[in-house]
């Protein structure tokens, strides 16, 4: 839904954006492809799902959306 939104806003030219900046925190944080961090806040995945939770909880009772 909010990438729809964006795209409305902001024309076809922001997924170009959008994937810039995917790229770049992509190389940042160490990652080379999306399979790479796919499913990494998966909740059936025990070692993981503290932080899950933790990214639901904040999303939930912040700004941050």
């Amino acid at each position: 839904m909010e990438v729809a939104s964006s795209v409305i806003r902001q024309g076809a030219s922001w997924i170009a954006e959008a994937n810039e900046g995917l790229e770049h925190w992509m190389e940042k944080k160490g990652f080379g492809t999306i399979d790479d961090f796919r499913g990494k806040l998966n909740a059936s995945d025990p070692e993981n799902a503290d932080r899950l939770m933790r990214t639901q909880f904040i999303r939930h009772f912040s700004e941050v959306h």
